[in-house]
């Protein structure tokens, strides 16, 4: 099996611009963590657009009840923006994920988040990644609602969210199953 290794932009590129990649020859099925402890939401109620459209990728929302991020699987971080408001992960099948912290975060700046991490850096499931301070991003009044999206979604046969809207999620357990 090919390890495929991208940027979960290049993948949202590819949607946009039709290309599409081979899929993987063998069958698979993953389950990805919870990247955060929180309460799941429909990805279709983000007040973003984008987000909710389905556009980045298929996947939820939660409502973190803690400032911090871990690793929903063993991978690399591909993508991690000077200002930390978001990451992506590509695990060990070539799964592209993306966590967005909050709504239009990258307006603060970085101010509130602090990376455990590096682009480019292999990373196991569990692993503390992202740290952000909830108070004070809710002081400057953003949303904190986190989008957790399969970015490469159109990879594989099926991105399935399997926590229920409005139920509690933790981060020892499965939130999004893949399928190729």
């Amino acid at each position: 099996m090919a390890r495929k290794r991208g940027k979960f932009g290049l993948a949202f590129i590819e949607r946009l611009f039709g290309k599409k990649e081979e899929k993987q020859e063998s069958f698979f099925t993953k389950e990805l963590k919870s990247p955060l402890n929180g309460k799941v939401v429909n990805l279709s109620d983000v007040d973003d657009e984008t987000f909710a459209s389905g556009t980045m990728g298929q996947g939820c929302a939660i409502e973190p009840e803690e400032g911090y991020i871990f690793s929903p699987c063993d991978g690399v971080v591909s993508v991690l923006p000077q200002e930390c408001y978001a990451l992506g992960i590509t695990s060990l099948e070539g799964i592209d994920i993306l966590i967005h912290v909050g709504l239009d975060t990258i307006k603060l700046g970085g101010k509130y988040f602090t990376a455990n991490v590096k682009e480019g850096d292999s990373v196991k499931a569990g692993q503390l990644l992202l740290k952000f301070d909830m108070e004070g991003i809710k002081r400057e009044g953003y949303s904190l609602v986190t989008s957790v999206v399969v970015s490469n979604t159109d990879d594989f046969a099926s991105a399935t969210t399997i926590v229920r809207p409005g139920d509690s999620v933790k981060t020892e357990n499965t939130l999004l199953v893949v399928e190729n």
